[in-house]
């Protein structure tokens, strides 16, 4: 009997290099014939070899890898299986293998336990759209509000006051407060493609790279939660 699987998630990850060694020995003792390939941020597509072949390439900046391609194949060809790893923002893993029942499940786990193991602790960050969430916050807060005051107000006559701004002031604060949920979440999708990339290669030049913006995330999450406690306690206490 014949399996087969293909699947597209969205995950967060970083590639390291034992855990592709591990993968690529992995999926060699089922499948003997493994390629691995490369899309580049030069636009090229490099087909490695072997493993050291890869590892000479470098990754450097001006090549960065943006999608990694890990495919096994048995020796009569008709039993396959690929593992696909990028930072695109949706549907970056793509698992897929056609096999019989003795290496499908076996391999179908093992794609499995590797993209869970690859999962970094900002993995929430990096998936999170958050231009949405500041907007839905923002609007569920201003909704609270009004239901909040209604249910204060009982059965008392509510009057709304027919003259709108009537200074350049209020006009411009009032732009201010309509556009501020939005330009917050641009601002933090911005910070988080930049500093929290949804799929990582940290091979080669790419672990430097890595470990340079492991300090930046360190240095914004931590500043992140302290404003966060401080506001809390300033409220608090006033």
């Amino acid at each position: 009997m014949k399996l087969s699987r293909s699947t597209l998630e969205t995950r967060a990850f970083v590639l390291n290099w034992a855990s592709l060694e591990q993968l690529h020995s992995s999926v060699s003792a089922r499948m003997p014939k493994v390629s691995v390939s490369a899309k580049c941020s030069d636009k090229l597509t490099r087909d490695f070899a072997s493993l050291q072949e890869l590892k000479d390439f470098g990754n450097p900046s001006r090549a960065t890898i943006l999608e990694l391609n890990i495919t096994g194949r048995d020796s009569e060809s008709d039993q396959r299986f690929s593992l696909s790893l990028s930072n695109e923002r949706r549907f970056n893993v793509r698992i897929s293998l056609d096999a019989n029942e003795e290496n499908a499940i076996p391999l179908s786990d093992l794609a499995t336990d590797c993209v869970d193991s690859l999962r970094p602790w900002y993995s929430w960050v990096a998936r999170a759209d958050w231009y949405w969430l500041v907007l839905v916050g923002w609007l569920g807060t201003q909704l609270a509000v009004i239901i909040i005051a209604l249910a204060l107000a009982g059965d008392k006559v509510i009057t709304f006051s027919a003259s709108g701004p009537t200074t350049a002031e209020d006009v411009l604060s009032f732009i201010a407060i309509g556009f501020a949920p939005l330009a917050a979440g641009f601002v933090l999708n911005y910070v988080r493609d930049r500093y929290f990339p949804i799929g990582t290669f940290a091979i080669g030049q790419g672990e430097l790279r890595h470990t340079s913006s492991e300090v930046t995330r360190t240095v914004l999450i931590a500043g992140f939660a302290v404003s966060i406690v401080t506001s809390l306690a300033l409220s608090w206490f006033s």
